[in-house]
């Protein structure tokens, strides 16, 4: 005894016959249901069959069918499968990706500060709660301020002993205000703190010695 599939889709159906069994798939609009019949050698077609349901998906109809482009039987009673071609995503897929991931999301893809400085400095101590730096504000002039600022901007330094440099880049815009910190080792002059060569001057002056004229 012959096996007759019929696989329905809307109103285009597609049979094949390979053995003993019957079967058809039936898609609604809300979940499609796969079945198959056992069919008794010595029954008709058409009657006489005992129903064995074997599976069910709750997977949407367009998930079952995006997997295939279309299906043709041929003369054999096999049934060709010809497979959807993959897409490649291109730039414009990509942005719109983005787009739709961050659109229901508080998301900034680029931020537009008023002023962005950058502090080379040193770190001259710390305790549980700040490390103190020695900051220079203006590299001319060569000016320096002791600043501190929240130990925990440090926590990705592996020491914070005297001596070791940072990068301190402070970013500020209206209701926003930034501070990002940075290894300064390899990128900042260690000589930029010495100020031993300037205070060569003073020594051995009285505290009452006058000051020169540039002083």
């Amino acid at each position: 005894m012959e096996k007759t599939i019929t696989s329905s889709i809307g109103k285009s159906q597609v049979s094949h016959s390979q053995g003993k069994t019957r079967g058809y798939t039936n898609y609604t609009k809300s979940k499609p249901r796969v079945s198959y019949f056992r069919v008794n050698e010595d029954s008709s077609p058409y009657n006489d069959w005992n129903k064995e349901e074997e599976d069910n998906y709750d997977e949407p109809v367009s998930d079952s069918l995006d997997k295939f482009k279309t299906v043709i039987p041929n003369y054999d009673g096999d049934v060709t499968v010809i497979p959807k071609k993959q897409e490649r995503l291109n730039h414009e897929d990509s942005g719109s990706l983005l787009d739709g991931l961050f659109s229901g999301r508080d998301f900034i893809s680029s931020e537009n500060w008023v002023s962005n400085e950058i502090i080379k400095s040193r770190i001259v101590s710390s305790d549980n709660d700040f490390v103190y730096l020695d900051c220079i504000i203006d590299l001319e002039t060569m000016s320096l301020e002791h600043r501190r600022f929240p130990k925990n901007l440090f926590s990705n330094f592996k020491s914070l002993e005297t001596g070791t440099l940072a990068i301190i880049n402070l970013k500020s815009k209206p209701n926003s205000f930034r501070v990002d910190v940075y290894f300064g080792e390899g990128m900042i002059d260690p000589k930029l703190f010495d100020v031993n060569n300037d205070l060569k001057d003073l020594e051995g002056r009285d505290l009452g010695t006058k000051l020169r004229g540039e002083w």
